[in-house]
């Protein structure tokens, strides 16, 4: 049997490191978000520190690309896992990052890969601090 393979040319875009949170960074963020909806593509990047402790920022980064018409995904980045007072790391990359891609209707790629005409997107933070590592 003889699949098919990837449909090109596929138009993938990638940002990283919006950094929404930080006052100074907003302007810029909503630039380049508009931009990339004008412009349009099959595949939205969404590559980690987009914002950080508070998640109400993560979820309005994240409404800057609603117009957006192809597929969007995100990886988590080292800044969405800070966390304040008691509260786990482990449990926002696990949970509270993947609700929040839920409700923003973006894939998140911590939780399992997308696929698109035959190709995968992967993703994963790696973990960089290694405190969840095996001992």
């Amino acid at each position: 049997m003889q699949m098919d393979g990837p449909k090109f040319p596929m138009r993938i875009i990638i940002t990283a490191d919006l950094h929404y949170d930080v006052a100074r960074s907003r302007e810029p963020a909503k630039a380049i978000a508009r931009e990339i909806c004008e412009r349009g593509g099959d595949i939205l990047l969404i590559v980690g520190d987009t914002a950080s402790a508070n998640l109400n920022f993560l979820d309005e980064a994240f409404g800057l690309f609603e117009s957006f018409g192809g597929s969007k995904l995100t990886v988590a980045g080292n800044h969405e896992l800070w966390t304040a007072g008691a509260a786990c790391s482990l449990h926002r990359h696990e949970n509270e990052l993947a609700e929040a891609c839920s409700r923003n209707g973006i894939h998140y790629l911590e939780r399992e890969p997308f696929i698109a005409d035959g190709i995968a997107f992967v993703g994963s933070v790696g973990w960089y601090d290694y405190s969840f590592r095996p001992r």
